[in-house]
């Protein structure tokens, strides 16, 4: 499973667009300016993904979950280190009780940020593939890497990840989180269809 480098390239900017949308609205959140970045993609072996995710033996991540369904199904997933999401958090939120009494308002605080990322990300995709995408409510899940990406036992026809990297700036500190995208092959055969028909609307 490969991505030509238009093909990189479209995602690359439909993602851009989505990101820009969301750092706005994040930033409505927290009165502060919010930027978002998308440096890099690719599609892996999912049981590859929790090396990909450079997290440490043993080190939990925190992660927001969303289904959706339409052209292409899968599930979305906003993925931070357990101390980047501690960290994050507290910069959402300054009042905050210290970090032993924070699991409640970190799970909402996170999911709120996943459910304005991932659906500014599929809302582009839907607006300009011409395409309508369903979601569920997210869900917010923490644990072992290849507990939340879910590597272990993944069949062939389940077993690739499209990575996307995204670099939050807050308060002017970045943190690191990733944008997964779990699909089986033939979803991810739809995607790549309905971007080189987007590319191929933009050549006439």
């Amino acid at each position: 499973m490969e991505l030509s480098d238009p093909e990189r390239d479209a995602i690359i900017e439909l993602f851009n667009l989505g990101m820009g949308r969301a750092a706005g609205a994040l930033g409505q959140m927290v009165d502060a300016e919010v930027s978002l970045s998308v440096p890099s993609l690719d599609i892996i072996r999912r049981t590859n993904a929790p090396e990909q995710l450079g997290c440490p033996i043993g080190q939990r991540i925190c992660a927001v979950r969303q289904t959706f369904a339409g052209p292409f199904d899968g599930q979305a997933m906003l993925i931070f280190p357990e101390g980047s999401s501690l960290e994050l958090v507290r910069r959402l939120l300054p009042d905050s009780p210290p970090i032993g009494d924070m699991t409640d308002l970190e799970e909402e605080a996170l999911t709120e940020v996943g459910n304005v990322i991932l659906n500014h990300c599929l809302a582009s995709f839907a607006n300009l593939l011409h395409a309508e995408i369903r979601t569920e409510i997210p869900v917010y899940q923490i644990g072992r890497p290849e507990e939340i990406v879910g590597a272990t036992g993944a069949s062939s026809t389940n077993a690739y990840v499209l990575l996307i990297r995204v670099d939050f700036g807050l308060f002017a500190q970045r943190i690191e989180g990733h944008v997964l995208f779990l699909q089986d092959i033939a979803s991810i055969q739809a995607f790549q269809a309905a971007i080189r028909a987007f590319l191929a609307s933009m050549d006439q």
